[in-house]
């Protein structure tokens, strides 16, 4: 059982370009608990698994800029994945086995540009007009039963 995420660091990505705009990166890790519910398990891939996700930021930002995506990893279960909250809603991932294949920068920047397509967004920068076209259509944070467009 997980306890609530605790926030590591926040961090200010200042964008001067016109058409995109400030974002306040978050990095957070969740510890499991002892059986007594209470007692944080060390966790001795959370700097791993931080570095890896901000990594990953780092990489989308780059790519895709002005869009705010979310990323976990998780090297104990062997997962990676990524994620638009406002779009996908907090449950829904696109997810990384990696016990069955490699999660490249390649592979990952094209299922962000995949995602962005499903929703008819750019898969350049960051377009205001499509991106709320799109939360208003198919945001599954505003109606969690939406599903992801296919």
């Amino acid at each position: 059982m997980p306890l609530d995420p605790v926030v590591q660091r926040r961090d200010t990505l200042v964008r001067e370009e016109r058409g995109l705009h400030d974002m306040t990166l978050t990095s957070q890790h969740e510890s499991e608990v002892e059986e007594d519910g209470v007692t944080p398990i060390v966790d001795p891939y959370k700097d791993y698994d931080l570095w890896v996700a901000r990594n990953v930021i780092k990489d989308l930002m780059r790519v895709y800029p002005g869009y705010p995506w979310a990323v976990e990893s998780d090297t104990k279960g062997h997962l990676l994945k990524i994620s638009i909250p406002v779009l996908m809603g907090v449950c829904n991932w696109y997810v990384f086995n990696l016990k069955k294949t490699e999660a490249t920068t390649g592979a990952v920047l094209l299922a962000a540009g995949e995602l962005l397509e499903r929703y008819n967004c750019s898969r350049g920068r960051f377009l205001l007009d499509d991106y709320l076209a799109a939360r208003e259509r198919h945001s599954a944070l505003v109606v969690p039963s939406r599903a992801v467009p296919g």
